[in-house]
């Protein structure tokens, strides 16, 4: 019985390989993200050392969605843009902290124009492909 193997499947997995050749060889500078976990909200002190986290690195920062799983579990999902190495030191630091579980931090390498000093957000974002 031969295997089955759905070309946009193996289109997703070259993709990815590609994109953690870029970030390993430091080919890309810049680019955009999706940082998403899961915490006990009820841990102390967790979920108020996350939002200083968040407000710590707001300069790569840019959008929280934040929902209940029950009584006790939150998970959040939060976009991260700017310079490569600090959106995924910031990542790391998340998923690190005690308490945070199921953490994953998604980059997808980016060029960037118009995003320079005093212009804020407001530029354009392309991400690789």
């Amino acid at each position: 019985m031969a295997i089955r193997i759905d070309p946009r499947r193996f289109r997703d997995l070259v993709r990815g390989e590609l994109v953690k050749d870029r970030l390993t060889a430091g080919d890309t500078k810049y680019g955009v993200g999706v940082l998403s976990y899961v915490y006990n909200h009820q841990e102390r002190e967790l979920a108020r050392r996350l939002m200083s986290m968040q407000h710590d690195h707001h300069d790569v920062t840019i959008a929280t969605m934040h929902a209940h799983l029950d009584h006790d579990h939150c998970i959040e999902s939060v976009i991260l843009q700017g310079p490569t190495g600090s959106a995924l030191k910031f990542a790391q630091q998340v998923i690190a902290e005690k308490g945070v579980r199921h953490g994953s931090y998604n980059p997808v390498p980016a060029a960037a124009e118009g995003m320079a000093k005093g212009r804020g957000r407001h530029g354009h974002v392309h991400p690789f492909s």
